[in-house]
């Protein structure tokens, strides 16, 4: 009869290649490790906070209802990014708009343009007044903007309709305040 192997013991006259406990547990937690940060990691990714998603946009709302301003709460760094300026248009001629936007949002995120396009620009002491002519009859009029990041970090940003050049403080019921976040 052969000698056995040295470590396994004959079972049956089977071979025992030997069971250690110690690192089965060892290798059940790195398992289960690996499996809840690949799922969280999936939650993430299918939540939008790492791109496209339920919560990639956000809305703040002027105090007095009169402007909306849809946003994505986090951009990324030399991506387009889009701001949507919506308000109602109560009018059956054309409604010029004036919004102001702050030079925090100019600068950090650099304005590519607009939608519709602006029939003037005027460079304010805080920021930019655009000025727009939207169409009648248009139920909820939309202005776009869009914009390229520059560089990461926290943009906080404000606009107001009804701007003009001259006006740094304006009626706080009109004004909107907004926070994204800017990633490599």
């Amino acid at each position: 009869m052969a000698e056995p192997v040295r470590g396994a013991d004959r079972v049956n006259d089977d071979l025992e290649v030997g069971y250690d406990e110690e690192f089965e547990a060892r290798w059940t937690i790195a398992q289960r490790i690996g499996l809840v940060v690949m799922v969280s990691f999936l939650v993430v990714c299918l939540s939008g906070l790492l791109g496209r998603g339920p919560f990639s946009h956000r809305t703040a709302t002027a105090p007095d209802g009169s402007m909306h301003v849809d946003y994505e709460p986090a951009a990324r760094e030399g991506t387009p990014t889009q701001i949507t300026f919506r308000m109602a248009n109560p009018g059956d001629a054309p409604m010029p708009v004036s919004v102001f936007v702050s030079g925090s949002l100019v600068e950090p995120l650099g304005l590519g343009h607009t939608v519709p396009e602006t029939t003037a620009a005027m460079v304010g002491s805080k920021g930019l007044v655009l000025r727009f002519t939207l169409a009648p009859q248009q139920a909820d009029a939309k202005i776009r903007l869009d914009a390229m990041p520059a560089s990461a970090g926290i943009v906080r940003s404000e606009a107001w309709l009804g701007a003009d050049a001259t006006t740094d403080q304006p009626d706080r019921r009109h004004r909107v305040h907004w926070t994204q976040v800017v990633l490599p």
